[in-house]
């Protein structure tokens, strides 16, 4: 599965080296006269920010600027990050205030860039992919929330290399949770919960080069699909199956992986999105059947109460009602 815009890449790399070459020049000439100060750039649902869009605002930004997006929700076409450095996209207010979609393919691509971080969105809707990455070096994904996408929620590939993907919320997508290919490398997903993407994997992989720690992973068709990788306190649960490894055995018990109901907060997470953990969930910190070796497993701590009944003599029960 390659991204909408690779084509265009392609087409257009002849012209970019020669652009680069015409310019390096000019780079070292604005080195010399010094140090441009990194700016933030302010996005209003209204228009009113430093740049009417998140586009906008991503083709005006240099090297260290960051974007900061004010809460509300945001349609428009897909927004491109392309053959930009060091840039930050981040919501004012957390993805339960700042949601993304779009009507026509992916929301978000970021794409033959370095050192990129986009964080504390929603996005949803997609009738393509959410959040895609195309030859990049050094992103991070973190505190996303990923829902209800066409194809995958996150996809990463054209080998790109050192992707951290951190503490997001993935879920209820018809592709794959989290989907590496061609030949991505040196990927690190920790901290997330991926649930009830029915018609996908939870995590799929293509190469060997992966970490995957502290994931809640759960009612997938499939958990992990992967020819190898690392894991440590991931809990899979409930999928169709567990995980689909070619290189390595299935590391259920080992590493302070386990398979255990984890125990979610909403009766129906795959609708409300509610994926707390229940106190005396496995996944919360110190309840792991090793100890407290994990902290807590995937993206959300406690926030709610056990639902369990627990059972009470009739003596008792008559007494709350003073009889």
């Amino acid at each position: 599965m390659m991204l909408m815009h690779l084509r265009f890449a392609k087409r257009n790399t002849r012209l970019l080296h020669r652009a680069t070459f015409v310019l390096a020049p000019l780079v070292g000439i604005l080195a010399l006269a010094g140090t441009v100060e990194s700016r933030t750039w302010h996005v209003h649902q209204d228009g009113s920010g430093d740049a009417p869009t998140i586009q906008a605002a991503v083709d005006s930004a240099r090297t260290g600027d960051s974007i900061l997006v004010a809460a509300g929700t945001y349609t428009q076409d897909h927004i491109l990050v392309m053959n930009k450095d060091s840039i930050t996209i981040k919501s004012e207010q957390g993805p339960s205030r700042t949601v993304l979609h779009t009507l026509d393919g992916n929301i978000l691509v970021v794409e033959s860039s370095r050192h990129v971080r986009i964080d504390e969105f929603t996005f949803e809707d997609s009738p393509s992919t959410a959040l895609g990455a195309a030859y990049v070096e050094d992103l991070v994904l973190e505190g996303n929330v990923v829902r209800n996408t066409s194809e995958c929620g996150i996809l990463i590939t054209s080998r790109s290399a050192n992707v951290i993907i951190r503490e997001n919320l993935i879920y209820s997508n018809n592709g794959d949770g989290v989907g590496c290919t061609d030949y991505s490398d040196n990927i690190y997903i920790y901290g997330n919960t991926i649930s009830h993407n029915v018609k996908g994997n939870g995590i799929f992989l293509d190469d060997v080069a992966y970490n995957i720690v502290n994931n809640v992973i759960t009612y997938n068709r499939i958990g992990v699909q992967a020819f190898q990788a690392s894991f440590s306190c991931n809990d899979a649960y409930g999928n169709g199956t567990n995980y689909a490894l070619l290189f390595v055995p299935d590391p259920t018990g080992v590493n302070g992986n386990i398979s255990m109901p984890p125990l979610f907060c909403g009766v129906d997470p795959a609708t409300s999105g509610n994926y707390y953990l229940q106190q005396n969930s496995p996944c919360a910190p110190g309840n792991h059947p090793e100890g407290p070796i994990c902290g807590v497993i995937g993206r959300y701590g406690i926030g709610c109460k056990d639902t369990a009944v627990n059972p009470a003599p009739w003596g008792k029960i008559k007494s709350l009602f003073g009889r």
